[in-house]
């Protein structure tokens, strides 16, 4: 996800927020913060790279049955 502020922040704390997971993997690939929208997409799509490419088949089948139930 990469499309929500953080509410409550201070205007000089970055706003943007991500986070990065999968059902069955609770370390996921974590989370940040971003300048604005853009920002926080090009993070997101690097950590989902480095997580998903550790997935294998397996992993992502589990997901989608978790996701299910």
């Amino acid at each position: 996800m990469a499309d929500e502020t953080a509410p409550g922040l201070p205007p000089h704390v970055q706003q943007w927020r991500w986070t990065c997971n999968i059902y069955g993997k609770p370390d996921g690939c974590g989370s940040g913060s971003g300048d604005d929208l853009d920002d926080c997409k090009g993070r997101f799509k690097s950590a989902w790279a480095t997580l998903r490419a550790g997935l294998t088949d397996a992993d992502i089948a589990l997901a989608f049955e978790m996701r299910r139930s």
